[in-house]
Order: structure tokens, then C-alpha cells, then sequence
């Protein structure tokens, strides 16, 4: 049985027009936002579940944050850029960008992920920590899966949810745990990742 979700409160700013499709499963909760007409958009979140927020339209292209009390800086974001912020973490700041604009949140109790990694030592874990801007192609495409599910009524949806959770939360896990190496050269990142 689902129910829909409660509005997230933490971007507010005036908008001409705005838009929430929600949707629960169990322990997880989605909600694609989309609005106009916004220069500036305030944040402000004490979550006590893990938050998963992907920008699917528009750019964000200056702002600032800070995670509990400490400046975090501001990461420009573009479509598919993602953010994460894991619950009992503070969020606030500002950003702006593009005055058409869209974003999915997606917010998991933290049960549902220790239920996931019951079965990994927890010696070989590292804790969340926040992220405010990176890009992941996994991560990314789980939470549009999750996306496309808000609207799909099929009775095997929670259980496709809860994968792309796994997905999500194994990801951010090893993107934690083993940092892609930095590489340094001469060469644009994409035409160094093309070479190599």
C-alpha cells in the first residue's frame, strides 16, 4: 500500500509555478519537483533520513552551503549532478540558476539501508558523509528509476525501488570507501578518461 509522501519543505523561494509528483514505498519516499520563475532558492534541512536529491533540469550555478554550521562551499550543478546529505546532517545555504528548473528528491529511512548492509562486516563500511555535487552514472540512473516508478502503479514497484536503493546506497558507499585516484595532466578530463 502507498501513500504519498509528505512535501519536503527544505528549498523554498518564490516561484510562479510549481509542481510535486510524490510517491512512497515502504521506507522510501520520491518527489519530482519542477518550477519557474525562481532566481533564488533557500535551503534549509535537518533530516532525520538519508537524502538523495538529483538535479534533473536546469543549471544551479552559484550559491553557498553549510553542513552542520561548517561552510561546505558550492559545487555548480548541471542536469544529472547529485547530492547527498545523510540523515541527522544539517543542510543550509542559498543557490540560483536557471529560472526553469526541475529536481528529484529521494529520501530513505535509515533502517532501509541497515537492513541492506546487514550482511557486510561492519569493520569494512565507512560512515555517509555528505556530498553537495558530484556526478555518478550509477547513482544517477537508479534515482531515475526510482523517478519513473512515482508514477507506475505496478504491484512489483516497491521491490524495483528498494534495488535501486541497494544501488544507490552500495555506490555511495564505494565512492566513500575508494575514491576514484586523481589524475593530473595536460589533457581535459574527458579527453584524459577517452586516452586512458
Amino acid at each position: 500500500m502507498t501513500k504519498p509522501a509528505p512535501q519536503p519543505a527544505f528549498k523554498v523561494g518564490d516561484c510562479r509555478t510549481t509542481s510535486h509528483d510524490r510517491r512512497s514505498w515502504h521506507r522510501v519516499e520520491a518527489d519530482l519537483v519542477r518550477r519557474s520563475g525562481l532566481a533564488k532558492e533557500e535551503t534549509a534541512i535537518t533530516s532525520s533520513q538519508h537524502l538523495v536529491l538529483l538535479n534533473v533540469q536546469g543549471n544551479s550555478e552559484r550559491g553557498q552551503y553549510f553542513i552542520d554550521g561548517r561552510n561546505a562551499g558550492f559545487v555548480p550543478r548541471k542536469p544529472g549532478a547529485i547530492l547527498f546529505v545523510p540523515a541527522g546532517c544539517s543542510w543550509r545555504g542559498w543557490e540560483a540558476g536557471a529560472s526553469t528548473a526541475a529536481y528529484l528528491s529521494i529520501l530513505v529511512q535509515p533502517a532501509q539501508v541497515a537492513e541492506l548492509l546487514a550482511r557486510v562486516p561492519p569493520g569494512a563500511l565507512p560512515s555517509l558523509s555528505p556530498d553537495l555535487g558530484f556526478e555518478d552514472a550509477i547513482i544517477m540512473n537508479a534515482a531515475r528509476g526510482i523517478g519513473a516508478e512515482i508514477r507506475d502503479r505496478n504491484p512489483l514497484s516497491t521491490m524495483l525501488v528498494e534495488s535501486y536503493t541497494a544501488t544507490i546506497f552500495t555506490q555511495l558507499m564505494r565512492k566513500q570507501k575508494y575514491p576514484p585516484p586523481v589524475r593530473k595532466g595536460g589533457l581535459a578530463a574527458t579527453n584524459l578518461n577517452r586516452v586512458i
